[in-house]
C-alpha cells in the first residue's frame, strides 16, 4: 500500500459546504428582504383612506411587483449557487475514489492527496519508482474524446473549462518549484511530472498522444499506467523522498493538509 497524505477531495468538499453556506445566506436575505416589503405595503395599506384609490392602487402594484422581481433574481441566484454546490459534490466523490484506488499502489510509492498550491489545486501527486505523476480526477458521465487542439470534448461537445491547459499550467509551475527545492537538497535528477486526468465514470476515447502534455485514464487502468514495467526505475528510494517533501514544501502554508498529514503519520 502506498503511503498516503492529505486527505482525498478535502478541497472541493470544503468548497460545497461554502457553497451551501451562500445558498442559506441568500435565503435568509431574501426573506427579510421580503418580510420587510411586506411590512411597509401593510403600513401604507392602513393610510390609503387618506389618499385617492388609484394612488393607493399605483403604490400596491409597485410593491408587488418589486417582490416579485427580488423573488425572481434571488430563485436564479439560489439555482446557479445550488448548481456549483452539486457540481461540486461530484467532484468530491471523484476525488475520493481516484484516491481511494491509488491507495493500493505498492509500498514504495508515495501519495500526496489534495495538493493545494499557490498555482492551484492537484487532486493527487504520485511519486514513484516509475516518475512522479499529477492527477487530475474527473467524475464525468458519457464518453471522452480528443477535440484536435489539445482539449477534450465530453459527449461530443467542448467542456465548459480548458481543462488540460488549466492542469498543465498548474503542474509546470509546480514543477519548477520543486526542481528549485531539489536541486537545494542536492538531487541530481530531473522530476518530470506526467499530467493525467483520471475518469471514473465516463468512456475514455483518447489514445496516448491525442492529447498534448497530458494523459487521460480510466480508474481500470490507472494503476497499470503508473506501475508500467517500461517505466520501472526512473526514481530510487532518496529521490522518491526528495521529490515528495518537496510537493509537500509547496502545502507548508496550508493548514488543514498539514494537520491531516500529521494525523497520518501519527497513526
Amino acid at each position: 500500500m502506498a503511503k498516503v497524505l492529505g486527505k482525498a477531495g478535502r478541497y472541493v468538499e470544503s468548497e460545497s459546504i461554502k457553497k451551501a453556506q451562500q445558498f442559506v445566506t441568500y435565503l435568509l436575505i431574501g426573506g427579510f428582504v421580503c418580510a420587510i416589503i411586506a411590512g411597509f405595503l401593510f403600513g401604507r395599506s392602513v393610510s390609503f383612506i387618506r389618499v385617492p384609490p388609484w394612488v393607493g392602487l399605483v403604490f400596491l402594484l409597485l410593491t408587488l411587483g418589486l417582490i416579485f422581481l427580488s423573488k425572481q433574481m434571488l430563485e436564479k441566484k439560489l439555482a446557479h449557487i445550488e448548481r456549483d454546490r452539486i457540481s461540486y459534490r461530484k467532484g468530491a466523490v471523484g476525488e475520493a475514489l481516484i484516491g481511494f484506488i491509488l491507495e493500493g499502489l505498492p509500498d514504495e510509492y508515495v501519495l500526496i492527496n489534495d495538493l493545494k498550491t499557490d498555482y492551484g489545486n492537484l487532486d493527487h501527486v504520485v511519486i514513484g519508482p516509475t516518475g512522479v505523476y499529477a492527477i487530475d480526477a474527473k467524475n464525468w458521465k458519457g464518453t471522452v474524446t480528443s477535440a484536435g487542439n489539445g482539449e477534450l470534448l465530453l459527449n461530443g461537445n467542448p467542456t465548459s473549462k480548458t481543462e488540460v491547459k488549466n492542469l498543465v499550467r498548474t503542474v509546470m509551475a509546480c514543477r519548477e518549484q520543486v526542481m528549485v527545492l531539489c536541486k537545494s537538497r542536492r538531487l541530481q535528477c530531473d522530476p518530470y511530472v506526467q499530467a493525467v486526468l483520471a475518469f471514473p465514470s465516463a468512456y475514455v476515447d483518447a489514445p496516448f498522444g491525442s492529447v498534448k502534455n497530458a494523459r487521460c485514464v480510466t480508474d481500470e487502468r490507472l494503476i497499470d499506467y503508473i506501475t508500467d514495467k517500461y517505466n520501472a526505475g526512473k526514481l530510487n528510494k532518496e529521490q522518491i523522498e526528495i521529490i515528495g517533501q518537496a510537493f509537500l514544501a509547496l502545502a507548508r502554508m496550508d493548514e488543514q493538509f498539514c494537520e491531516t498529514a500529521s494525523t497520518q503519520q501519527q497513526s
